[in-house]
């Protein structure tokens, strides 16, 4: 298998390849797409507000910001297993 996720689906993931290995299913690699580090998700997030493109209509921003919250909530209280297979990392450059 070659099993990956965005954000917290590449956490997702990684648990997803924890798992799968513990039933010795052959996992070829984890990608994680700008997946945050376990230790960095206790850490409370600021949640900024963005300027709002006129793509996007402030319903559609407060409904990504809620999702955020949440996940990392999610990451908050998920205790991890360490994952000793191949793990690809993939981040955005920042500014």
């Amino acid at each position: 298998y070659c099993l990956g996720g965005w954000s917290l689906g590449g956490v997702i993931a990684l648990e997803m390849a924890t798992q799968m290995k513990l039933l010795n299913e052959s996992i070829e690699t984890v990608v994680l797409i700008d997946s945050h580090c376990i230790e960095q998700a206790k850490h409370e997030v600021e949640i900024y507000s963005p300027v709002v493109s006129p793509r996007f209509d402030v319903t559609f921003v407060e409904f990504v910001k809620k999702q955020h919250i949440y996940s990392q909530q999610l990451l908050s209280s998920y205790c991890y297993n360490f994952y000793d297979g191949p793990v690809v990392l993939i981040k955005a450059l920042g500014d």
